[in-house]
């Protein structure tokens, strides 16, 4: 006899699954049915009955529901959740209406401590405050034209605004980039420093900001490194505002996007040129160019090596958002050198950051077909395994030895087998944000903008069963 399987958002129900239920069945129609399917091997829907439920929210600790100030038709808002002491801060709602609030919530009980009246774009937090902007400028925007916005702060433990800043903005509104000594916001291309005790200016940078989507500005411990509007890479003094060193890269196009990433004293300058320049800030050595193609994914660096996905060839035009082909690479690049250490072809594109560890690389696919998340050897790029998922819609992290990977559903996979040993996906919609592991819990948002915690499998456990 071919063995059960019940197939239902990706859980799987097998027969021994099957007699345990069938035992724990009250009624007898519900027995009748059961070990009709068991002798049969048929495949029906018992989402009704609450089986495939029962068993994913075997490890939900608590969800918190967002709430919802008018009907929904389609998903709401699912961005990776953020920690700080024994609370737990995200923004959930309906993008629709605009209705995305912040939501601080308890992380013992799931239980909500305080959310924002106004409608939040984006937030940082320190171990006292939370430093948050407003949303109109996502729905009053008018080219040529600037717009009234603010920049506020809240007390982290009771969400009382503490102070409250207008800025007139134009299309790309206000951002707060970092929190350190002052609050560093940009806008209208202007990088500035706000107090945060009273939120008045504290200092302008003497150097503006180029206009970009590409993530290129970085805080460091000493300065703020920026593409300017000159385009060069300016070190801003972070106390000052001043620009206290340039440097000045090869020829740029005026259409051309950079994207800078750090790791101790090595940048990563990655153009949308398909080039990518190396420079070692201490002692001002460049390496480069080198031929990076079109980087799709996160990069990743740890021991100067930079781990990314690539695809073969070159945008057509700055407006061009995707890649011209389908030649995918997962690569290793020595930041000391500028040579590939290995580039390994993969079957679809990668967008999130890789997961090391030890020997091995993870990393999982997100393109229209068939997707799959990929154990590589570290040192030589060579695919060790190849585990079927769905669409991969965030990095993987490590939790109690097994690593958990947002695929709409949320994944348990043993690193040694690759064997999905746990999993859950709520009813209506995927999960959606990247998963986040401290003090043995794991929290995730799903595209029901509800935020789910999780008492993570443990991998003895797995292993016992």
């Amino acid at each position: 006899m071919f063995p059960l399987y019940y197939v239902e958002r990706g859980i799987r129900l097998k027969y021994d699954e099957a007699f345990i239920l069938l035992k724990r069945a009250q009624s007898f129609l519900l027995r009748s049915l059961l070990l009709s399917l068991i002798i049969s091997g048929l495949t029906v829907p018992l989402t009704s009955c609450g089986f495939v439920e029962k068993l994913q929210t075997a490890n939900l600790l608590w969800k918190y529901t967002a709430p919802q100030k008018s009907i929904w038709s389609a998903e709401g808002a699912a961005e990776t959740p953020q920690i700080q002491g024994d609370r737990i801060f995200y923004l959930g709602g309906y993008p629709w209406n605009n209705q995305i609030f912040l939501n601080c919530i308890d992380r013992a009980t799931g239980k909500k401590v305080w959310s924002s009246d106004d409608e939040i774009k984006q937030f940082k937090l320190t171990d006292t405050q939370v430093f948050a902007t407003a949303r109109q400028d996502l729905f009053k925007r008018e080219p040529g034209r600037a717009t009234k916005v603010w920049v506020r702060a809240y007390d982290l433990p009771t969400g009382k605004l503490q102070w409250n800043r207008f800025v007139m903005a134009g299309i790309d509104g206000v951002k707060v980039v970092a929190v350190g000594e002052y609050v560093f916001c940009t806008s209208d291309n202007q990088l500035y420093a706000l107090d945060k005790t009273n939120g008045k200016e504290a200092w302008v940078a003497d150097s503006g900001v180029y206009p970009s989507i590409a993530p290129n500005l970085l805080i460091t411990d000493k300065y703020i490194i920026a593409e300017l509007q000159d385009r060069t890479i300016g070190f801003i003094n972070r106390k000052t505002g001043k620009t206290e060193d340039k440097l000045v890269l090869n020829q740029i196009r005026a259409d051309q996007a950079r994207a800078l990433i750090i790791d101790g004293d090595l940048l990563m300058v990655a153009g949308s040129d398909g080039t990518s320049t190396i420079v070692n800030i201490s002692s001002q050595k460049l390496i480069g160019p080198v031929e990076t193609e079109w980087i799709s994914s996160k990069v990743h660096i740890e021991d100067s090596v930079a781990y990314f996905c690539n695809c073969n060839g070159k945008p057509a035009a700055s407006q061009q958002i995707s890649p011209q082909n389908d030649i995918f690479h997962f690569c290793a690049l020595d930041l000391n050198t500028g040579k590939y250490l290995w580039k390994t072809r993969v079957d679809a594109v990668i967008k999130a950051k890789a997961l090391i560890l030890s020997d091995k690389v993870f990393v999982g696919t997100a393109g229209d077909g068939d997707n799959f998340l990929y154990t590589l050897d570290r040192k030589t790029g060579e695919v060790e395994k190849k585990v079927a998922l769905e669409n991969t819609l965030s990095g993987a992290i490590l939790a109690n030895g097994l690593i958990y990977v947002n695929a709409g559903s949320l994944l348990a996979i043993e690193p040694s087998t690759g064997k999905i040993v746990w999993q859950f996906k709520p009813q209506k919609f995927k999960m959606d944000s990247e998963p986040v592991f401290q003090n043995n819990v794991i929290y995730a948002v799903g595209q029901d903008s509800n935020l789910y915690a999780f008492n993570p499998v443990s991998e003895n456990k797995v292993a016992t069963k």
